[in-house]
């Protein structure tokens, strides 16, 4: 959709350069110099109309593109993957967490008594 909204606005843009061609090719020179604008030929009104058509698709487009970065969201809020807590947990294949080795059990330094020795 990107693509196309940039595809609408290179040709909004061309459209407009064609109708400033033909804007500044309408203005005559009289035999007393006055300068006079002629009547603009039948293209510069369809170039309008595209441009005000392609303004609709180009809004629309935009509609288009914010529904699907909310379905984007929605499909986001929806996955079952918890976020990370800082603990890495061993799954199996079915994904359910598997119990890793237990830690060796410590040993107590041996005390010796004072009163004993």
């Amino acid at each position: 959709m990107k693509v196309r909204i940039t595809n609408i606005d290179r040709d909004i843009d061309e459209n407009e350069r064609a109708m400033r061609r033909l804007e500044t090719s309408a203005y005559v020179r009289d035999i007393n110099g006055q300068i006079w604008q002629s009547a603009l030929p039948p293209v510069y009104g369809q170039l309008q109309e595209d441009n005000r058509k392609l303004n609709v698709e180009r809004q629309q487009q935009f509609v288009e593109l914010d529904k699907l970065r909310e379905q984007a969201k929605a499909v986001n809020r929806n996955l079952p993957i918890p976020k990370y807590t800082g603990i890495q947990r061993i799954m199996d294949e079915t994904h359910a967490p598997v119990m890793g080795p237990s830690p060796a059990p410590t040993t107590a330094p041996a005390t010796t008594n004072a009163a004993n020795g």
